[in-house]
Formats: structure tokens, sequence, C-alpha cells
């Protein structure tokens, strides 16, 4: 599941999609807007079990406490470490 609030979002999926990461789901938001915790409960609950893919600028937004498993920031490349259930 691709998520940002970038300015022109294509290029991002675009990239993520290149990078062989195939998406289900695409939720685009404007650009900088803050993409909360609720937002992204919300958006895992309709796929659940599906990793989230955010934008480097959209992970600086969020807390740590809203940074939970599951969400992946694409820096060009995903890289996963341990054990992963998707």
């Amino acid at each position: 599941i691709i998520v940002c609030a970038l300015g022109h979002p294509e290029g991002f999926v675009a990239s993520v999609e290149e990078s062989g990461c195939r998406s289900v789901a695409k939720h685009l938001f404007t650009d900088h807007e803050k993409i909360s915790a609720k937002e992204l409960m919300k958006i895992r609950s309709g796929r659940p079990g599906l990793p989230i893919v955010i934008s480097s600028k959209d992970r600086v937004r969020l807390s740590d406490a809203e940074w939970g498993p599951g969400v992946l920031e694409f820096r060009g490349e995903l890289i996963v470490e341990g054990n992963v259930d998707w």
C-alpha cells in the first residue's frame, strides 16, 4: 500500500513500483498534509497484513508513536530486517 503527501506523487509511486514492489492500493494526500496515526490505522484496516510504504519526507512528519509495524520508508529501495508476516 503506497501512502504519500507529495506535490507530485506520480514520481514516488513510479519509483516504488520500478523497485519491484507491486502496489495493491494508493492513498495520495495533498502536498505537506500530515498523515496521522489514525489515518494509517484506517488505511491498514482496509488491507490487514499488507505493508504501508511511505516517502522519507512523510516519515519525518511521523512521531515514533505513529510509526508502527508494517510501515516502511522508501529511500529508493526497501530494506526489511527481521521476520515479517506479509
